[in-house]
């Protein structure tokens, strides 16, 4: 819903001079003579917002009328928004009891509860380990910490495995990838 003020196009404390020169400027923007005949009727019903809005906003009592009125108005919006939030969240609250109820039910009757994956956990997992890598890079080149990975390599033949595997994977993608472009 539109504001008085919004429809004069001025700020809630613009004084009445201020309102007076955006009305002038409205009604000579929307005075329906000025427009084609197949808009005509646009620039009339706007025409009647910006006269009802000038009567109201240039009139003081009228102005503290509707000032007051409109407080009260955004109040009643702000307690509808927030019992709106608190019902959304005590309902979000009761499905989680209900599932972690019903989990230790199926618990107790002697079954397995496995969850299915969802693109957010995938996005976590993929970080983690990209952030676990650049560790290891970054350890890889300083000194100290360089000798011991390499003396950790040699002598864990399953860790010496897994990182062969890992790169011969990556060595076969890069050179499958510049063959492609050699060509």
């Amino acid at each position: 819903m539109k504001t008085l003020y919004e429809i004069l196009e001025v700020s809630e404390n613009a004084s009445n001079e201020i309102i007076e020169k955006a009305y002038k400027v409205l009604a000579k923007k929307y005075h329906p003579d000025l427009w084609p005949q197949d808009k005509k009727e646009y620039a009339e019903q706007k025409m009647k917002e910006i006269n009802e809005a000038y009567d109201v906003l240039s009139n003081e009592i009228k102005r503290k009328e509707y000032n007051s009125t409109l407080e009260i108005e955004r109040k009643r919006q702000m307690e509808l928004k927030t019992q709106e939030e608190i019902k959304k969240n005590m309902q979000a609250d009761y499905e989680q009891k209900y599932q972690n109820a019903y989990e230790n039910y199926l618990r107790r009757l002697g079954y397995k509860i496995k969850y299915k994956w969802t693109w957010k956990d995938y996005k976590n997992f993929i970080i983690s380990i990209l952030i676990l890598i650049l560790i290891c890079v970054a350890l890889w080149f300083f000194p100290i910490t360089h000798n011991w990975i390499i003396e950790f390599y040699n002598s864990n033949p399953i860790i010496k495995t897994i990182i062969d595997i890992i790169g011969s994977i990556f060595v076969g993608i890069w050179n499958a990838i510049t063959s492609i472009f050699k060509k």
